[in-house]
């Protein structure tokens, strides 16, 4: 039995419940355990390449950015890591300006909440996770290859 009730939430209430939520914190740090690995298999997919790289300098941002400016992926693989990284900063970075109402609403709902919807930030940061770990794999394969 949920221990939700489907009871309005707003605001930083909704992000305490988010912090309280085994659920959604695990997949939170799962987002960030799959964004890592993604870099790890970007990171090599370059130096395959000849791509001198700091591993100080080895954020998924610079390493899609250089991927960029090589060309050494279609655009069409570069438009779907821009996007995962998009969503991975807003999840990462944003949710607490999200519902403190510092920043726009934009990839995540902060209006007419309720304390279920815990489950739907879960699904979306699962839903990422898969995402992440889908490009990995894509690079992973061109790394052996």
């Amino acid at each position: 039995m949920s221990k939700y009730k489907g009871a309005k939430v707003q605001g930083v209430e909704f992000y305490h419940l988010l912090y309280q939520s085994p659920g959604f914190t695990s997949e939170l740090g799962r987002v960030i355990l799959a964004s890592s690995k993604l870099e790890s298999a970007l990171f090599t997919f370059l130096k395959r390449k000849g791509v001198q790289i700091d591993h100080k300098k080895s954020a998924l941002g610079h390493l899609i950015k250089l991927l960029k400016t090589k060309k050494l992926t279609d655009e069409k693989l570069i438009l779907n890591l821009d996007a995962v990284k998009k969503q991975r900063n807003y999840l990462i970075h944003n949710i607490h300006a999200l519902l403190s109402d510092m920043i726009p609403e934009t990839i995540l709902d902060r209006n007419d909440l309720i304390d279920s919807d815990v489950h739907t930030y879960q699904q979306r940061a699962t839903q990422l996770i898969q995402n992440l770990n889908g490009l990995r794999a894509i690079f992973e394969k061109l790394n052996d290859s």
